[in-house]
């Protein structure tokens, strides 16, 4: 006869693994139900500033015998005009022509170039150009003054009328339009051209026209 062996010992073994097992497995079942974590937020694009759609005008202010700046309003463009004949050394008058736009013009190119013309039209001076988008673009130049050894003066005459002609061009961005065009301008698509004169009388030590504020 076989001898059988005790059952007691068994039914406690069996026990004793089924504790263990269940809490592992629970374990298990419980972490794989857990959401898995989510990912950083992505960060959020910038984006341009939103152009004004109101139409754009073009301010030419009038040439002054005292120098002074405007502030140019955010709608608007300003083509300025300005003179200063009180450098010594060398002497002679720096002459410019400036273009800058409001705050409310969206990404606007500018480009412009002035020339300084003698009382019978004659250019005597020229000044380089600039081609930019946005700020202030400036084309100054310089004409001088010296005495030949004859006597006579070669360069800008003291007493003589001299004209600052500014050929200036503003190109709005596809977003916007301009208004009525300004005196002596032309509209032509997104572009407006203008011709800007500030007539002045060379005397040494004096300056005047407007710059931008």
């Amino acid at each position: 006869m076989s001898k059988r062996l005790p059952l007691r010992p068994l039914v406690r073994l069996a026990a004793v693994l089924a504790a263990v097992t269940v809490p592992l497995l629970s374990t298990g079942v419980a972490r794989a139900d857990l959401p898995a974590p989510s990912p950083p937020p992505l960060p959020s694009p910038s984006l341009p500033p939103v152009p004004d759609l109101q139409p754009i005008t073009v301010i030419i202010v009038p040439p002054s015998l005292a120098p002074f700046s405007v502030a140019v309003p955010p709608g608007n463009c300003l083509f300025l005009g300005s003179y200063d004949n009180s450098q010594l050394s060398p002497a002679g008058s720096i002459f410019r022509g400036q273009t800058t736009c409001g705050s409310g013009v969206y990404q606007p190119a500018i480009s412009g170039q002035a020339v300084l013309k003698d009382a019978l039209g004659n250019v005597v001076a020229v000044a380089p150009a600039f081609s930019q988008i946005g700020g202030v673009g400036t084309s100054q130049g310089f004409l001088g003054s010296s005495v030949l050894a004859t006597g006579s003066t070669s360069g800008v005459i003291p007493g003589l009328r001299y004209t600052i002609e500014y050929d200036t061009s503003v190109t709005l961005s596809s977003l916007q339009t301009w208004g009525a065009p300004g005196t002596g301008c032309t509209i032509s698509g997104q572009t407006e051209h203008c011709l800007v004169s500030t007539p002045f009388d060379y005397i040494p030590g004096t300056k005047g026209g407007v710059t931008p504020a």
